[in-house]
């Protein structure tokens, strides 16, 4: 448990249970953006690629299907309930 104080209300205060929280939601959200960067980065590529050559890049694909699942199995990414 985080240090607390007991304010004039009478009321104890936690202080670092909120800032461990807010620390944690921060680090799986910087996670979760840079995963999805690094997707937006392989798919613009391989678009970029096709548009310009007339190819379709496997490799460069498979990269895309790896960074999409990647971003999926995230903790960012919104979970379907299926019942």
């Amino acid at each position: 448990m985080g240090k607390a104080a007991r304010g004039s209300d009478g009321v104890e205060y936690q202080f670092e249970q909120p800032i461990i929280k807010q620390q944690t939601a921060r680090s799986k959200e910087n996670a979760f953006l840079s995963k999805t960067q690094a997707f937006a980065e392989l798919w613009t590529a391989l678009a970029r690629e096709y548009n310009e050559k007339g190819t379709f890049n496997m490799k460069l694909a498979k990269e895309v299907s790896k960074a999409f699942h990647a971003l999926e199995k995230s903790d960012g990414w919104p979970k379907v309930d299926r019942r």
